[in-house]
């Protein structure tokens, strides 16, 4: 179900979920505003964020967020 990002798979807790899992058992549940602006993240990336987040148990401002195309961090500290 989860994707071990590091060491045996029967250790540790998951890091990633697949975007097949993530369709499957977390898309069902969730509501989108009409109202709301486009994001530039899927929900499956910050899921995934959060997922490390939780991993590490550190704080969002020291969390490895990657790099957009552009060189900027995907994501800012103040958002998710």
């Amino acid at each position: 179900m989860f994707d071990r990002t590091n060491g045996p798979p029967w250790q540790g807790i998951a890091g990633k979920l697949s975007n097949a899992r993530f369709a499957q058992f977390i898309v069902p549940y969730l509501s989108s505003s009409c109202r709301s602006p486009a994001t530039t993240l899927s929900f499956h990336t910050k899921f995934n964020y959060v997922l490390h987040l939780l991993y590490l148990s550190c704080q969002w401002q020291n969390l490895p967020i990657e790099n957009n195309q552009y060189g900027h961090r995907e994501i800012h500290p103040t958002k998710i």
